[in-house]
């Protein structure tokens, strides 16, 4: 089952429209910006890309973003994750996994999904995929770092040198490697699944 979680009424159709298509009934969309609390924000609707838009600051943003000349808002449902998915998730006992992509917001994502990432020391996902982007992050009024710190404090090792025990110093090297425009995908295994595999594989 897959449960994506949309703000934008132009995306929710499309995603709909492609789950109707190819006849998955097990795609359920929620018309919501994941967030730390309930509320509704305004959300930057990109030019070039829908799926780009982001509910930080567009104007902190370089001009490799291209948003229409306006910056036409819309106003968008905020909810937290652990209202959203963790009924679903302790009612599913299978493997399970996140993919969270929400243009700088991961962090304020992240903060409203505690008891969520609470459960992943009892049942790992297989895996937790972040887009790492540190000036939309930035845009969001948040620090990259501390995105980084609280994957850690969650119990996520995301590879690229960023184990669960890694130093200040490294997250911030880590930072500071990449470039204004750029973007890097984490790919992060909670410790305990780590272990498992671990000692499956008689390392």
């Amino acid at each position: 089952r897959v449960v994506p979680v949309e703000p934008l009424p132009m995306n929710v159709a499309l995603l709909e429209a492609s789950a109707q298509a190819n006849c998955n009934l097990s795609v359920t969309v929620h018309r919501a910006a994941l967030a730390h609390e309930h509320g509704h924000a305004a959300m930057s609707v990109a030019g070039s890309s829908p799926a780009a838009s982001t509910l930080a600051d567009a104007s902190r943003l370089s001009a490799d973003f291209l948003f229409n000349a306006s910056r036409r808002k819309v106003l968008v449902e905020l909810q937290t994750g652990d209202d959203l998915l963790l009924p679903r998730l302790r009612a599913h006992a299978g493997a399970w996994a996140i993919k969270l992509d929400v243009e700088g917001f991961e962090l304020h994502a992240l903060r409203g999904m505690t008891a969520l990432l609470a459960l992943a020391s009892e049942r790992p996902p297989a895996w937790l995929a972040v887009e790492f982007f540190p000036q939309m992050l930035r845009a969001a009024g948040t620090s990259p770092v501390a995105l980084l710190q609280a994957l850690q404090a969650s119990g996520f090792d995301c590879g690229n040198g960023l184990g669960h025990r890694s130093s200040l110093s490294s997250l911030e090297r880590f930072v500071h490697g990449i470039r204004p425009s750029q973007h890097v995908d984490l790919t992060c295994r909670h410790t305990s699944q780590s272990q498992k595999l671990a000692r499956r594989n008689g390392i």
